[in-house]
């Protein structure tokens, strides 16, 4: 929704979803948009379940829960906290509850939405959600439960050229 609102959803929008696995909403963003990369740490020993492939785009195929056009969706290896993309910027990214794995210190996050940018067109726009709690950021093992107040200033001292937040997703 929140890409949506944003106008990145267009039949010539190009995006990267990052740490998306086999997720639903890769398939139907493939649907109102020219293509999507799904990008997670794919391999034979990932470590979750759903990123647990050599051949990331015939595994993403597979898992279709509805017929997709085969040529708007592919999936590659690539690890959040360094964002890579060799192609031209894309109008949007997005991550889905993955951000809060990435890291064990704000170095890691940090790297991560600098990478998000540096791929993005002028004016594209990155949606994430992650974990939120009231009171401290609270750091627990393969997971990080954010304060407002830290994920708001991660995302400022990014670079980030312009962030808000939007039903609890960040939105830049």
């Amino acid at each position: 929704h929140a890409l949506e609102l944003n106008g990145a959803l267009h039949p010539r929008a190009r995006g990267i979803a990052v740490g998306a696995g086999r997720e639903r909403l890769v398939y139907a963003l493939s649907e109102r948009v020219e293509h999507v990369l799904a990008t997670d740490l794919y391999g034979e020993d990932a470590a979750w379940v759903g990123a647990r492939t050599n051949a990331p785009k015939d595994f993403l195929l597979a898992a279709a829960p509805f017929p997709v056009d085969p040529a708007r969706i592919d999936a590659a290896r690539m690890d959040m906290r360094t964002v890579e993309h060799e192609g031209p910027p894309v109008d949007f990214c997005y991550s889905s509850c993955a951000f809060e794995h990435i890291g064990t210190e704000d170095g890691h996050f940090l790297e991560h939405l600098r990478g998000v940018s540096r791929i993005l067109k002028p004016g594209g726009v990155y949606v994430l959600t992650t974990e939120l709690r009231y009171g401290p950021t609270l750091p627990v093992p393969h997971n990080f439960f954010f304060s407002l107040d830290h994920l708001v200033n991660l995302a400022a001292r990014s670079g980030l050229p312009r962030f808000y937040l939007v039903r609890n997703a960040l939105v830049t």
